[in-house]
């Protein structure tokens, strides 16, 4: 229980690894400015090889969950650890190594190929100076094969196609070779087929590479299809956490995003699909 609000244990995720990973702790993290609460106090435990996916209205704090975790933003209160270490305690470089942050307002790319965009995912292990190992482009070529990106290598980044833009930008997240992959709202203004296509994609990663997934989204029911667990915000408190079946009822949905909500069943997966009535 946590506040006012219903709270529910995270449940076990896939983990092909075999390993229990690494984990995320958030114990009574919040964040205030100028007297204003964005998120209150929060108790949050996030595993490798699970895809959580952050749900509710705007304003309700998904964002700044998301940046205390990314190290974006420092808590006002309470403690946020990643393998047991305060996030204040990591280097900026150790820490990306560990996890990397994707922000819904990419920076500019002008100029740059696929392939020079997912090389600065190895920015953490060599720091500006350093040489380009090896390893490093092993790194990189892996991470396009993993985003289907190889026919597209050497095109220009502002030239491709939104669902391509993103799946470059989640290569470079691959290259980075972290744990976890932090993401906000990275389906915003893609269409139907690559909202699919990139939500596959970090699902495929989360199981193939043991991947903590975490993602802002704002389709309640894209999110239901591809995470394991979702975690409901409003006004700045966790509303309820539980596997996509929990919350996709029509009074949880009514709860989370205040308006009347409707669940049905997908006539031929039977999976649930909510809608406002």
């Amino acid at each position: 229980m946590q506040g006012p609000f219903r709270h529910r244990e995270a449940t076990a995720c896939p983990d092909l690894s075999g390993r229990a990973g690494d984990v995320y702790e958030m114990a009574g993290a919040s964040l205030s400015i100028d007297g204003h609460t964005l998120l209150a106090p929060t108790s949050l435990s996030l595993r490798q090889g699970c895809v959580y996916g952050i749900i509710g209205h705007n304003g309700s704090g998904k964002s700044t969950l998301l940046k205390l975790l990314g190290r974006q933003a420092q808590p006002s209160s309470g403690t946020i650890r990643y393998a047991g270490t305060p996030l204040e305690n990591y280097g900026a470089r150790a820490f990306a190594r560990h996890v990397a942050y994707l922000p819904q307002q990419t920076p500019a790319t002008t100029g740059l190929t696929v392939r020079e965009l997912v090389r600065f995912g190895r920015y953490p292990w060599h720091g500006p100076l350093g040489r380009i190992s090896s390893e490093d482009h092993l790194k990189v070529v892996e991470a396009m094969q993993l985003a289907q990106l190889d026919d597209l290598a050497d095109r220009l980044v502002d030239t491709l196609s939104g669902g391509e833009r993103q799946r470059a930008w989640i290569a470079m997240l691959v290259a980075q070779d972290s744990s976890f992959i932090l993401l906000d709202e990275p389906t915003s203004a893609l269409d139907l087929a690559h909202q699919i296509e990139v939500l596959r994609l970090l699902r495929n990663l989360s199981r193939s590479r043991n991947l903590g997934v975490v993602a802002i989204l704002h389709d309640i029911n894209m999110a239901a299809r591809f995470c394991d667990e979702l975690i409901a915000l409003q006004k700045g408190h966790i509303r309820i956490q539980g596997k996509p079946d929990d919350l996709m009822q029509s009074d949880v949905l009514e709860m989370v995003y205040g308006i009347p909500m409707e669940v049905i069943r997908h006539p031929a997966s039977d999976a649930p699909i909510g809608f406002a009535r």
